[in-house]
């Protein structure tokens, strides 16, 4: 499960960078244009922040990993949510360890 938070993290990081250097490639709503790159910025930190916490869930320190996971991928979900999919796999790797930790 580790590997499927990591791989979020890549796809908002990825996301994040094509945010900073204006290449939209689904068009964004009118209102995000002008603070784009600040969104990809945000994106770019909260893919590294996902990225970290799949590390976190691979070496045991799963309610930490998990939690950090959640959180990150509804914030990255601001710019785009790595192609919508990484917010996606972000939120399911991490749900789905807070109920194996329980």
């Amino acid at each position: 499960m580790s590997a499927v938070v990591m791989l979020a993290g890549l796809l908002i990081l990825v996301q994040g960078i094509l945010d900073v250097l204006g290449i939209v490639l689904v068009p964004a709503p009118g209102f995000v244009l002008p603070f784009l790159p600040i969104v990809g910025v945000v994106s770019i930190i909260s893919g590294l922040i996902i990225i970290y916490a799949g590390a976190l869930i691979a070496r045991g320190k799963t309610f930490n990993g998990a939690r950090l996971a959640v959180l990150f991928a509804i914030v990255g979900a601001a710019g785009g949510g790595g192609f919508i999919i990484g917010s996606i796999l972000g939120l399911i790797g991490g749900v789905m360890k807070f109920r194996v930790e329980e």
